[in-house]
């Protein structure tokens, strides 16, 4: 059973969100084309590929520092809306793991709720508003209750994951508020939001390479 994960971890955890993002980036663009630009993909991908770069260029010495590194390298390189909601995630956990050499289940809760706080207040969004916020927050509520069940990482990063699918099916009934999306209306219902798809996919590359180390 893992209980904590260290620098080497989040580094590969790192890489291998990359791939997922890399491999689903023609996906997140059609979801995107629905109500946005069709780009999300392709903006995500470039982002996390420089991160990796950067990381692979000079390793961090820390996790704080290899999680602000990929938030800084996502907002300097994605440009748009994304770059800065999808970087501020990072590094704000990073800010959150400042000083820990590894990682528990319950300082993950703290990284990923402020994390999200950050991003709420950014985007100025609130739950309801077909935004990535629709699987962060389901998932983030359900590694709560594993916080407090004393689970396993391993196991919590799993229905953690769990949470933020079915929050990205939830998404399909809701009409967006923020962004280029708003302008949809109604022509963004039965489709799932890119935003909330792309944190569903890391989470779920996050706990698939856990269940792996």
């Amino acid at each position: 059973m893992k209980e904590t994960l260290t620098l080497n971890d989040f580094s590969i955890v790192i890489r291998n969100i990359n791939t997922t993002i890399q491999e689903n980036a023609v996906f997140l663009c059609q979801l995107d084309s629905v109500v946005g630009d069709g780009d999300h993909g392709t903006t995500l991908a470039r982002g996390l590929g420089k991160s990796v770069d950067a990381i692979t260029t000079t390793p961090p010495a820390t996790i704080s520092e290899l999680l602000q590194t990929v938030g800084k390298t996502m907002i300097s390189s994605m440009g748009g809306a994304s770059g800065p909601i999808f970087g501020s995630l990072f590094k704000e956990m990073g800010r959150a793991s400042k000083g820990l050499e590894t990682v528990t289940l319950a300082d993950l809760y703290t990284m990923f709720s402020r994390a999200a706080d950050k991003v709420q207040k950014l985007g100025k969004a609130e739950p309801g508003d077909k935004t990535l916020l629709g699987s962060l927050l389901p998932a983030i509520d359900s590694l709560a209750e594993s916080v407090e069940q004393s689970a396993d990482i391993a196991k919590s990063l799993q229905k953690m994951a769990q949470a933020a699918q079915a929050g990205v099916e939830a998404t399909k009934e809701m009409t967006a508020k923020k962004g280029r999306a708003r302008y949809a209306g109604e022509r963004g219902l039965g489709h799932q939001d890119a935003g909330a798809t792309s944190i569903y996919l890391m989470l779920q590359s996050f706990a698939d390479t856990v269940a792996g180390l």
